[in-house]
């Protein structure tokens, strides 16, 4: 997967989902990364600063994909939620 998203992705942050004891840890997968994310990965513990981080990064129009699994996606799907809601304001 990270593989593929690296051949579309301008950037890729690595985090972890906090509720699961049997995460991987973020930095288990810098080895995956495709070869021109290596050198430099962002790695980001908690996924609500990774997503902020991310959300900063995005140009206007751009996109931000969350993926790894559904737990991790539904840890920032209310985060999202707020900040869309707050933009709406």
């Amino acid at each position: 997967m990270l593989k593929r998203l690296g051949s579309i992705a301008d950037e890729l942050i690595l985090t972890r989902f906090h509720g699961n004891p049997r995460f991987r840890s973020p930095h288990d997968l810098i080895d995956l990364l495709p070869v021109p994310f290596r050198d430099s990965p962002i790695v980001l513990e908690d996924p609500i600063e990774a997503c902020r981080y991310a959300l900063e990064q995005s140009p206007d129009g751009g996109v931000v994909v969350v993926c790894g699994s559904f737990f991790l996606a539904a840890e920032t799907r209310h985060w999202f939620a707020s900040q869309a809601h707050s933009r709406d304001r």
